[in-house]
């Protein structure tokens, strides 16, 4: 799950790479652009983005933290994967709210 978040993220970047330079460009049109980003699709690919850089950032520290040697008891396992979950969701909706 967190290469495929990583790959997912990896998209995303090159989507919003072409956004800024369609911003950048002065022959595109604005509302085209505004019109392309307010459809369901984008904002549920944005929903998907979101929550695909929250669990791939917390997933991140969790593997940090492997490497220092911690963690590695079958109860820390499973709890720091819910935990991974859990925070994902919840820095999702938190971030979605504040820019919904």
């Amino acid at each position: 799950m967190h290469r495929a978040t990583g790959i997912f993220l990896s998209l995303g970047f090159m989507v919003f790479t072409i956004w800024l330079f369609c911003l950048l460009d002065n022959s595109y049109p604005k509302t085209m652009a505004a019109s392309f980003f307010s459809g369901i699709i984008v904002k549920l690919l944005i929903i998907a983005w979101s929550f695909s850089f929250f669990y791939h950032f917390a997933n991140g520290i969790r593997h940090l933290v492997w490497d220092a040697g911690y963690g590695f008891e079958k109860k820390q396992i499973y709890s720091g994967g819910i935990f991974v979950i859990v925070f994902s969701f919840l820095t999702t909706i938190l971030f979605l709210y504040s820019i919904f």
